[in-house]
């Protein structure tokens, strides 16, 4: 992660979010806006989250690691997406890995600031709530979405969330040909059957394999795969 000393930045994030309109300005005069590459792990089980972490450009992925080493997909964030909120008003400890997956920009504000000056405060706390439902309902879904359908359905959702545009066509940035195992992991599948799903989803005309990712062809169709379903 890297500190951008770019005060014209959080102006403009905040008029374009109103965040003025949610945190008093003892918490507006604490942001401090930083980039994340892809890959850069925001916090890990077991850690304090100190800080209060708004997103306000790119995607992470949240994920947790099961005992037997299989990772399980609980949901996507985009902007405005919130971390640390569960942490903001209790000692829990972080419980998910949270990871960069489109580069970022993302802006936190302590936690000990957040107790002082929003614990009290109606519009903090709203949006607290607000964001902690949504992160209960986005997870609920996940959850059926893995235990009860087909990988077909799954892996359309997956690439359903992880998709952008670029350059007028759209890519599944996050899944490269090289991560196939780390994708059939993050839905519950094995890695044979997960190409053979890619592969059926090559001959239907869905996507293409590209530069070792994923040309998504047929938007249309994976959404109706997907079923209303997505890790978001």
């Amino acid at each position: 992660m890297k500190k951008l000393h770019q005060p014209q930045a959080i102006e403009h994030w905040n008029s374009q979010y109103r965040l003025n309109s949610i945190f008093p300005p003892e918490m507006m005069e604490a942001f401090e806006l930083f980039a994340g590459d892809v890959g850069d792990l925001l916090c890990r089980p077991g850690e304090t989250l100190d800080q209060l972490i708004l997103l306000v450009q790119g995607k992470l992925k949240i994920y947790r690691t099961l005992e037997n080493g299989k990772q399980f997909l609980l949901r996507f964030n985009n902007p405005l997406g919130v971390i640390g909120d569960m942490e903001a008003f209790s000692d829990y400890e972080v419980q998910t890995f949270v990871e960069v997956v489109q580069p970022s920009q993302l802006l936190m504000v302590p936690q000990r600031v957040v107790a002082t000056h929003g614990s009290n405060n109606p519009q903090v706390l709203h949006f607290i709530i607000r964001h902690l439902s949504h992160k209960l309902y986005t997870i609920s879904n996940a959850s059926s979405l893995n235990l009860l359908y087909p990988l077909e359905n799954r892996l359309a959702s997956y690439l359903v969330s992880t998709i952008s545009s670029e350059g007028g066509s759209r890519f599944a940035e996050e899944i490269k040909t090289s991560s196939v195992t780390d994708i059939a992991h993050l839905l519950g599948a094995s890695y044979r059957h997960m190409n053979r799903v890619m592969r059926q989803f090559e001959t239907e005309g869905l996507v293409e394999r590209q530069e070792g990712r994923l040309l998504v062809k047929d938007l249309e169709q994976l959404l109706l795969l997907a079923n209303g379903n997505v890790y978001e």
